[in-house]
C-alpha cells in the first residue's frame, strides 16, 4: 500500500491478490462507516487498475513513479511504472 499525491488529489493505492490493484480516494476517509462484521458489503469505494495485472509488491519510488514487482507468466519483472 502507498499513499501519494497527484493533480492536487490525495490516493491509495493497493496490491491485492483476490482484487488487483485498487486505487482510492483519500479525500473524506473518515466520513466512510466501519466495516463490522465480515460479511458486509461496504466500505470505501476504489477503481481497479486493470492494465497493472500480476502486481505482487508495489512501493513508490517518487512523486510520480511505483516499482512493482509483476508476475509476467512465470517470471517476476521489476518495473517502474507511472502512478495512475
Amino acid at each position: 500500500m502507498i499513499a501519494y499525491k497527484k493533480d492536487g488529489h490525495d490516493y491509495i493505492l493497493m496490491a491485492n491478490s483476490s482484487r488487483g490493484v485498487m486505487k482510492v480516494d483519500a479525500a473524506h476517509l473518515e466520513t466512510y462507516a466501519a466495516i463490522t462484521m465480515p460479511t458486509e458489503i461496504t466500505g470505501v469505494p476504489y477503481k481497479g487498475v486493470d492494465n497493472w495485472k500480476g502486481v505482487l509488491q508495489l512501493d513508490k519510488m517518487d512523486d510520480k513513479i511505483a516499482m512493482v514487482l509483476q508476475d509476467s507468466g512465470g517470471s517476476l519483472d521489476l518495473r517502474g511504472i507511472a502512478l495512475p
